[in-house]
């Protein structure tokens, strides 16, 4: 999903893609049984003051940032408090991911597949895009079926209703972090009523439980400040009209620094001797530097190189440790890991989704299109 305000401590919260979870043992389901009736009780503790909030303090907010009476009037009535929202935001699981197992999730024969025939059904708004962004179509038709599964899971939930309940159950007097995410949140519902105030958004439009909506799931802040007409309708549907939706992703990749002609990275081999010192976004160097450290393709031949592309070394299982003092004790990345090498290009894709997966993800499935 896309956010257009970018801080590291709630951008992981929003953009990560959603990430399978192990069946627990007994104990993790008689625990997770007193988790639920923990927030079932605080959540009927907050129900009742839903309506109050949000014809109080939600539609001063709104009004202020420029929202009129009438499309107030239009969309207060229809928001109810969302119960598996707030379920979803609070609840607190485990994850037991690794990268191959995401990657079984997203890079499967048959969604390759599907994606080639995207390519060529598609093939004219993909070149226009190429043309106008410099972004390659295998990129356009990954991020499609990463996002929104080619576009069969945008959301079930009301953009209105999840954004308004996150937004009304964030504390913001517990953390700074908090407090932010209450201004998100009240910016998000606000943002998505001037897209329904604009002609934009139905008053039923559908999202996920944080509010990303659309074929290439934009937060609403995202799609008012990126969204783009892609057909020259005079109107920006994300949700149904795919060159609508591939060319507003393709906008956000551009502004955010697209570098046309390059990749976002490729994989490599993984040398054996590899130390957690030399990887990271904080040590970028030339490929030409990469290259006369040794770095070898999967196959072993050197990797390639290009005048003026800088990268970095990725180990996305080694970023994404769920045990941090396991995680703070490693000082070489263990043989049957995956490396890859993460390209300029990569910041971009990153600010649409900040895990290492996710880019490793969009690497492979580009690089089988394309093949």
């Amino acid at each position: 999903m896309i956010n257009k305000r970018l801080p590291k401590s709630s951008f992981s919260l929003l953009l990560l893609i959603n990430f399978i979870f192990l069946s627990q043992s007994i104990v993790a389901q008689e625990d997770s049984s007193d988790e639920d009736q923990a927030l079932q009780q605080k959540m009927e503790s907050l129900m009742p003051g839903f309506n109050e909030w949000l014809y109080g303090e939600m539609a001063d907010y709104a009004r202020k940032d420029g929202i009129k009476q009438e499309t107030l009037d239009a969309i207060l009535p229809e928001i109810q408090f969302c119960e598996e929202c707030f379920k979803r935001d609070s609840r607190k699981v485990e994850s037991r991911m690794d990268l191959d197992r995401y990657l079984n999730i997203f890079i499967k024969q048959e969604r390759i597949e599907e994606g080639k025939m995207l390519l060529e059904k598609h093939k004219d708004v993909l070149a226009d895009i190429q043309e106008q962004y410099g972004i390659p179509p295998a990129i356009i038709i990954t991020k499609f079926a990463m996002e929104s599964s080619y576009g069969s899971n945008t959301g079930s939930y009301s953009i209105f209703e999840s954004t308004a309940t996150v937004a009304y159950i964030t504390d913001p007097t517990t953390s700074k972090w908090k407090a932010q995410r209450k201004r998100e949140f009240l910016q998000y519902f606000t943002d998505a009523l001037h897209l329904y105030q604009q002609g934009h958004m139905e008053k039923d439009q559908q999202a996920n439980y944080l509010g990303a909506s659309g074929l290439f799931q934009f937060m609403p802040a995202a799609l008012r400040q990126y969204g783009k007409d892609g057909d020259g309708d005079g109107r920006i549907d994300i949700w149904s009209n795919f060159a609508d939706g591939a060319h507003s992703a393709a906008y956000f990749l551009a502004r955010h620094g697209w570098d046309a002609g390059e990749k976002v990275g490729r994989e490599i081999l993984n040398p054996g001797n590899l130390n957690v010192n030399q990887i990271g976004s904080n040590r970028k160097k030339s490929l030409y530097a990469h290259r006369e450290a040794g770095l070898l393709l999967p196959n072993g031949q050197p990797i390639p190189v290009a005048g003026g592309i800088s990268a970095y070394i990725a180990v996305p299982d080694y970023r994404h440790m769920q045990d941090k003092e396991e995680k703070k004790a490693m000082t070489v990345i263990p043989k049957d890991w995956r490396v890859f090498l993460f390209y300029d290009n990569s910041t971009p894709v990153q600010r649409y989704n900040s895990s290492d997966y996710y880019n490793a993800c969009v690497i492979l499935m580009a690089e089988a299109l394309q093949n």
